[in-house]
């Protein structure tokens, strides 16, 4: 699997690595959304995902995605 930005996928990652699976990483979920996700991408990060908050001290946190088949979390799982 390979963890990319979506400007390096398209241009360095998918025209020739095109059955390599991928781990798309964005800067918001805004940012997500203007995105067209091809076959590859099995996962998404975006880093305006949870905050935690314990004893006064915030932590943030990514979120990451599962966007692939059933099938295929099984096999990676």
């Amino acid at each position: 699997m390979i963890w990319t930005t979506p400007t390096i996928s398209k241009q360095m990652i998918t025209p020739y690595l095109s059955d390599s699976r991928q781990w798309l990483v964005v800067k918001n979920l805004a940012a997500l959304r203007k995105q067209k996700l091809n076959a590859q991408t099995e996962f998404v990060q975006y880093s305006d995902g949870a905050d935690l908050k314990v004893d006064g001290q915030k932590s943030s946190f990514a979120t990451s995605v599962f966007t692939g088949k059933r099938q295929t979390w099984q096999e990676i799982n």
